[in-house]
């Protein structure tokens, strides 16, 4: 956990797409801002909000200096997942030609772990989170996630601790 705490790896709940909008963009330009890379891994509908956030937020204005890079976050999910099931070593093979394109310090933005969460998959996602956590300590990057709060009900309460703990800050 210690690895963690030293690694901005931040985590909000939220109750609506427009507040995870919101607080997504404002975490990727803060890092764009700095004149860092940054990459999203969303949904199509997403980053159909993100990207315009962005612009109203002012990237267009620097967008040829630091790189943005967009993924389908379906698509990635499905390129590591095997029976369920987060595998590590398909995971790092897919992140590092990502990486290869993206200065160090870059920011990213990753919503597989709410698409595990809604379908109910916490466990994949409780793993999800560490094997990023152990890449942090492998590559020099900020990690934003957020979960739908609408999730967590009934039984799901108990992940909530779980993956609060695989974070560094919780806003």
């Amino acid at each position: 956990m210690k690895d963690v705490l030293a690694r901005n790896h931040a985590v909000t709940f939220y109750r609506d797409d427009l507040e995870m909008d919101r607080e997504a963009a404002k975490f990727l330009f803060h890092g764009l801002g700095d004149g860092k890379d940054a990459v999203i891994i969303a949904s199509a509908k997403r980053q159909l909000a993100l990207i315009p956030r962005l612009v109203q937020f002012g990237f267009g204005w620097f967008h040829n200096s630091p790189r943005l890079l967009v993924y389908d976050a379906e698509s990635l999910l499905s390129s590591f997942m095997v029976d369920g099931v987060p595998d590590e070593d398909l995971f790092r093979s897919l992140l590092t030609p990502i990486f290869a394109k993206l200065r160090p310090q870059a920011s990213a933005y990753d919503e597989m772990l709410d698409i595990l969460a809604r379908r109910g998959e916490f466990l994949a996602a409780i793993r999800l989170e560490e094997m990023w956590n152990r890449e942090m300590t492998r590559r020099d990057f900020s990690l934003f996630c957020g979960y739908s709060l609408g999730s967590f009900g009934g039984n799901n309460r108990r992940f909530l601790e779980e993956i609060r703990a695989a974070h560094s800050h919780c806003h």
